[in-house]
């Protein structure tokens, strides 16, 4: 659902959405949703993952991950990207920042 700030008056608010969508990570997944959006062109301003790199229980997905994140910085290079997770013993996480720091 959509969901607009009420502290700000409407009319500076009309145009500002927040919405919490499911995604499939790859590049066609996130390509489809933008279309889908009618945002091909500009992307998001704000993506927000928690708890989605653990390799006990999600494998290496998390290369998915960093494939989506790189293809929505690539649409929108101003996109803040927020991950939260918690370390854990043998979490992946070292590999999934180091793996991110190296894509173009």
């Amino acid at each position: 659902p959509n969901k607009t700030s009420s502290s700000e008056d409407s009319t500076t608010n009309k145009n500002r959405t927040i919405q919490a969508m499911p995604l499939s990570w790859s590049r066609a997944h996130i390509n489809g949703l933008l279309q889908q959006l009618g945002r091909s062109k500009v992307g998001f301003d704000i993506v927000i993952n928690c708890d989605c790199v653990y390799e006990p229980l999600y494998g290496k997905s998390w290369h998915l991950l960093n494939e989506t994140i790189d293809e929505l910085l690539k649409v929108n290079p101003q996109c803040v990207v927020l991950s939260s997770m918690e370390r854990r013993a043998a979490d992946g996480i070292d590999n999934f920042l180091e793996e991110m720091r190296n894509m173009e």
